[in-house]
């Protein structure tokens, strides 16, 4: 079940209306800085953006700038949805999450919750119950949505060609074309990325994007997509990734008998055996096609394309790996409100031991660089 992926490339989501607009009124109106100009990173260049609120978060948050920086992302907008100023970033101690200091990470102070809607948030669920959250209030994903269209904007004046929009628990997973069986997805069918066969090459430009690793992964994803000029967004089917259920552990021979304590998201290593194909999917955005987005895929602007989840096609492949919740398992996409079982989940070791040492070499490089002062706190 679940959008698999076939023998074609990809999916194609209907456009959405653009106002009327012609091709040739579009290409006038976007993008407001050349690519590579005031920042941008060149035709093919990359910005991530993120909303971020809790000590949970900000702890997982540098692995996720460090694994994007990896597979080629340039600038990262980390919008703050929490009380914020420079003093509680630099003052922040490690056990709270400290914030990265980087030059490339760029903060934008967000506290639309404030005192005021928490006092309402907290008043609705004396009155109704729930658990007094924006959903309970009935504006579901309004912070999220204005970010992301902030962003999306944002990215475009700087001079970037894609805005990838995901969670702090969500990594964009890019497979290389395998038509066949992948030796390490262990006990399934599935056929991810292989461990020897990253898509390499550089990319267009990049102002570091791929950081100490040397493969920048999503720029050569991406790279063919330029050619359309109608494309509004690449879309990644999610797969929620775990531990293995009942609390056993696994090594990458799948028979449990490792005790690896798992310090990172990379290392829960179980995933559910097909996508969900109708929820929680992310997108990378081309910037200058896109006038509005809603959180899970375009709004208003210009085509999307569904990615093979599984890198079966001639193309190759990305799906979202989503880390929901993760040492209580693979969270169920069939239901949500309970964790896959031991048969609708397998292990697939491929994105473990594709970029864990790689991650972990960017993040000592990330440290180093702080600690030499080649950065700038909440910079323009």
């Amino acid at each position: 079940g679940g959008g698999g992926g076939g023998g074609g490339r990809s999916r194609l989501v209907p456009r959405s209306d653009l106002r009327g607009e012609s091709r040739d009124e579009r290409r006038t109106r976007t993008p407001s800085a050349a690519p590579g100009s005031e920042g941008g990173g060149g035709e093919n260049s990359i910005a991530a953006c993120l909303i971020l609120r809790g000590e949970s978060a900000r702890k997982r948050l540098r692995e996720w700038i460090a694994y994007h920086r990896v597979i080629g992302v340039d600038r990262f907008y980390v919008y703050l949805h929490e009380p914020h100023n420079v003093t509680s970033v630099a003052g922040a101690s490690a056990s709270l999450g400290r914030l990265p200091d980087l030059s490339y990470v760029t903060y934008i102070p967000y506290d639309l919750f404030g005192p005021n809607l928490l006092r309402k948030l907290a008043e609705r669920r004396r009155r109704k119950g729930g658990d007094g959250s924006p959903f309970s209030m009935g504006v579901g994903f309004l912070f999220q949505q204005a970010q992301q269209n902030d962003c999306l904007h944002r990215a475009r004046a700087g001079g970037y060609r894609w805005a990838a929009m995901n969670d702090v628990d969500e990594l964009f997973r890019i497979l290389p074309s395998s038509r066949g069986g992948d030796a390490n997805v262990v006990g399934g069918n599935a056929t991810g990325a292989n461990n020897s066969s990253s898509s390499g090459g550089t990319g267009g430009g990049g102002g570091g994007g791929g950081g100490g690793g040397g493969k920048p992964e999503l720029k050569a994803f991406l790279r063919p997509y330029l050619s359309d000029p109608d494309l509004g967004a690449v879309q990644a089917l999610n797969f929620f990734y775990g531990a293995r259920p009942n609390g056993a552990t696994e090594d990458a021979a799948g028979d449990g008998s490792s005790s690896r304590p798992k310090m990172m998201m990379l290392d829960y290593a179980h995933r559910e055996r097909s996508p969900d194909a109708q929820e929680r999917q992310k997108c990378i955005v081309r910037t200058e096609n896109v006038d509005y987005y809603d959180v899970h895929g375009v709004a208003k602007g210009g085509a999307m394309i569904v990615a093979d989840p599984k890198g079966a096609a001639e193309g190759g492949g990305m799906h979202l790996a989503h880390f929901k919740m993760p040492e209580d398992g693979c969270l169920s996409s069939s239901s949500r409100k309970r964790r896959a079982t031991e048969e609708e989940v397998e292990l697939d070791v491929s994105v473990r031991d594709e970029f864990r040492d790689r991650v972990v070499r960017e993040m000592e490089r990330m440290d180093e660089m702080q600690r030499r002062g080649r950065s700038l706190l909440l910079n323009p």
